[in-house]
């Protein structure tokens, strides 16, 4: 059975708490690994003064045996749509490069760096967040982590953060997730995204892009360390304790109308057996909440788009339109708009729809496969906007397009 790694985070903790580590040592060797050829485009901009300073302050607390927890003096990374004092919040767009600097920093950022977390930079990511491949024309695109075999796409939208984890240049990185931003770049990088319920974590300061989907999401190597970042920004150890689950898993594959690569679901249904070896009872399931969903799609649109829309539309018929990715753009005018009576009937009708699912999964775990594929060649990505478009569509479709839609019923 392959697991996830045990803490990363526990471990630098030991070492810092037993001497034979150093917070600035560690810091320097990350900011040393940001620059190497393999990070290319991973960074939208280094803070190294931000680093340095925090772990020097970190040191000092170890030396005098007073830290602040396990977090204390842990290398940290940030999507560029999370606000820091006297850092402009670029979004992945050249539309945004001269937007005046923040003034206050995110909530989420004052809560990790106040429990010592060292910030190393801000992450590269898909223009708005608004597409689950990763690229990004205007800043450059990453490279994926672990291919080997050709320059591959790093998934999106949170791709920086999630190579700069995969990299080992960072322990955290924190991204967003609105409909697999952070669960994609997880999966085709190989480390542990974390999609929390949408009011789990404070987004104030956070740049959005679909205000009922919008969730601050994790990146680490282990479970345990996506734990530990919780319960900071919970400001809780006790929140989201899994002691009231039942140990039923119920698989969704088959539901999911997804045409997944035989690889990634021979390598998901052998995940799910190594489950069952530890007691859990694996259920195929079709939740009738599905047709539900999938006809406020056909009525009303994808929400997410819909909201989008909404947050650019000044942008899209403004002057400076001909600054957006083709593809983001592109998928923008698509998106349907409604009136404002029109848009509160859908999100009444999508509530409706989230109690339903609850009652249909009670205390159970769910499921399924996060992308249909290995990551493709960035260079088969690259060939036209269609072809873009069409391998984008198919990898947010994995997250269901109506599963995500539904995904506040999770933790």
């Amino acid at each position: 059975m392959n697991f996830p790694p045990m803490s990363t985070i526990l471990k630098q903790y030991a070492g810092f708490q037993a001497g034979c580590l150093d917070p600035t040592d560690e810091v320097r060797s990350s900011l040393n690994r940001a620059i190497e050829k393999r990070a290319d485009h991973v960074f939208i901009k280094l803070t190294p003064e931000r680093a340095l300073a925090a772990a020097e302050q970190s040191a000092r607390r170890f030396a005098l045996r007073n830290d602040l927890g396990p977090l204390d003096g842990i290398t940290i990374v940030w999507k560029d749509l999370f606000d820091q004092v006297g850092e402009v919040t670029t979004a992945g767009s050249k539309s945004r490069k001269s937007v005046p600097v923040a003034k206050s920093n995110a909530a989420c950022v004052d809560l990790l760096e106040n429990a010592g977390c060292c910030s190393l930079g801000r992450t590269n990511l898909s223009e708005f967040a608004f597409s689950g491949l990763g690229i990004n024309p205007h800043f450059g695109t990453p490279a994926n982590a672990i291919s080997k075999d050709s320059t591959r796409i790093p998934g999106g939208s949170s791709s920086g953060s999630a190579v700069a984890v995969a990299l080992n240049i960072a322990t955290i990185g924190i991204g967003t997730d609105t409909s697999g931003s952070v669960r994609i770049p997880a999966a085709l990088n190989g480390i542990v995204g974390f999609r929390p319920s949408q009011e789990r974590y404070d987004r104030t300061g956070v740049f959005a892009l679909s205000a009922s989907l919008d969730t601050i999401g994790t990146f680490a190597k282990s479970v345990e360390d996506i734990a530990l970042v919780d319960q900071i920004l919970t400001k809780s150890s006790s929140r989201g304790r899994t002691s009231d689950l039942d140990r039923t898993i119920y698989d969704l594959s088959d539901s999911l109308d997804t045409d997944w690569d035989d690889d990634v679901y021979e390598k998901y249904l052998s995940t799910l057996r190594s489950y069952e070896q530890l007691g859990y009872k694996i259920k195929v399931k079709n939740l009738n909440v599905f047709r539900q969903a999938a006809d406020l799609f056909q009525k009303y649109g994808v929400l997410v788009a819909i909201e989008a829309k909404r947050v650019h539309k000044s942008i899209l018929e403004g002057p400076d339109r001909h600054l957006l990715d083709p593809m983001i753009a592109m998928r923008l005018r698509a998106a349907p708009v409604l009136s404002t009576p029109i848009y509160k009937e859908y999100l009444r009708k999508r509530n409706d729809a989230i109690v339903d699912t609850k009652s249909e999964i009670g205390t159970a775990l769910v499921s399924f496969p996060t992308v249909p594929r290995t990551a493709p060649a960035l260079s088969e990505i690259s060939e036209s906007v269609d072809i873009a478009a069409r391998e984008n569509e198919r990898m947010l479709l994995t997250n269901s397009s109506v599963l995500y839609f539904l995904i506040s019923i999770f933790i």
